[in-house]
């Protein structure tokens, strides 16, 4: 029931080659700024500290949403151990859920945080009294969050044509045929990628 499932599941090794893209090389397209580096090359968050995934946003994260819990270790209290980073949002909160046209990141903790110290940490922005569904983000989320070792990172595949329709449901098959487009994506970048080093070079 509380099992967090990212497409690209492989070893950091394989992603050596793919290095951070600013958002200036992708002439302000957020979309496939926020898919290379963190769908593409996510493996390189894994087991990393949630800190190291922030360092390298250039993004503001406006809001938080989406949370997955589970009991906490002492039986009592609850964990939160993902949750969506929204940059924009696009899709109908609320009610319906729509939120698949959303520019978002979906990170998942190894280090689950406390929800009570996650509550107090919304607090820091007062607007999140009155909500229930969006929160805005405060820097006392980044504080709570900044030392959590990752789980995994993923941008929102949902504004993917080709990748929307396998998420549909999430059969055994659809993911591995999800898998084979991320890989030939991997392939692509790394072929951009040495090609930019060669031209370097000359």
């Amino acid at each position: 029931m509380f099992a967090i499932v990212f497409v690209c599941g492989h070893t950091r090794a394989q992603d050596d080659d793919l290095p951070y893209r600013p958002f200036k090389s992708f002439h302000n397209d957020t979309i496939r700024y926020l898919d290379y580096n963190f769908t593409i090359r996510s493996d390189q968050y894994v087991n990393k500290p949630a800190g190291a995934f922030f360092n390298d946003l250039e993004l503001p994260i406006v809001y938080v949403c989406y949370l997955m819990m589970q009991p906490g270790s002492s039986g009592n209290d609850i964990d939160i151990v993902a949750m969506n980073l929204v940059f924009r949002k696009i899709g109908n909160g609320g009610d319906d859920g729509d939120y698949s046209k959303d520019y978002y990141i979906r990170i998942g903790l190894q280090t689950p945080v406390d929800a009570k110290n996650f509550v107090d940490a919304l607090d820091g922005d007062e607007r999140n009294k009155e909500r229930n569904d969006y929160y805005y983000w405060t820097p006392q989320l980044y504080e709570l969050l900044k030392d959590s070792k990752l789980k995994g990172v993923e941008a929102n595949d949902c504004l993917f044509s080709d990748r929307r329709k396998l998420r549909e449901n999430y059969t055994t098959e659809k993911w591995k045929q999800l898998r084979k487009i991320i890989e030939s994506e991997k392939t692509k970048w790394r072929k951009i990628n040495r090609a930019e080093k060669q031209t370097k070079k000359q």
